[in-house]
């Protein structure tokens, strides 16, 4: 893995379903449980991604999105969590 972000997933209860946000992305999807949720929420941020790959836009976009690309070593971040809310960090290899 040359370079990578790490991101914070939130999952949370609305109604009958789970919904679970990229919180330094912005994507979001939901599921009837908290893997489906994870699991939807990572293919929509995959497809996000690559789709700023695509369009030679995912270096600028990062940036302007405060997400750090790292490369090589190992990444930690401390976020809070707010009650009733499940928190995931989530390692995404980039092809940048």
């Amino acid at each position: 893995m040359d370079s990578y972000i790490v991101v914070t997933l939130t999952v949370h209860r609305e109604g009958p379903h789970y919904v679970a946000k990229c919180v330094d992305l912005g994507t979001s999807s939901f599921g009837d449980t908290e893997d489906e949720a994870l699991a939807n929420l990572n293919d929509a941020t995959l497809l996000f991604l690559n789709t700023l790959e695509e369009l030679g836009e995912c270096a600028e976009a990062l940036e302007r999105l405060g997400v750090v690309v790292h490369r090589g070593g190992i990444a930690s971040q401390r976020v809070p969590c707010l009650p009733d809310h499940t928190v995931v960090s989530q390692v995404i290899p980039l092809a940048v």
